[in-house]
């Protein structure tokens, strides 16, 4: 995964372990409609890019860590972000 020319090999796969979980019996991840599917090839395309440069930075020992596709890698940073977000504490039980 070191070369952004496998990008579309990267998808299919992607698509393929990270299945939609409402569907079993599909071997993809689905999307409402073809404008969805695009849109989230569009952003998997910019965080494959984000993840082979850092992995370059990686192997010429200027980063700590490898970076691999996961299960959000469709995800804009907002999106995940959102997801992620730590809940509020109730006023209640907040520290001064």
């Amino acid at each position: 995964m070191d070369d952004f020319n496998d990008v579309d090999k990267q998808w299919l796969l992607f698509k393929q372990n990270f299945r939609s979980k409402n569907d079993p019996l599909t071997n993809d991840r689905l999307y409402k409609n073809l404008n969805e599917e695009q849109y989230r090839r569009s952003v998997f395309e910019d965080n494959y890019r984000r993840i082979v440069k850092h992995n370059q930075l990686f192997n010429q020992g200027i980063e700590k860590n490898r970076q691999s596709v996961n299960m959000f890698s469709d995800w804009t940073d907002k999106e995940f972000y959102d997801y992620n977000k730590p809940l509020p504490i109730p006023i209640n039980q907040q520290t001064i």
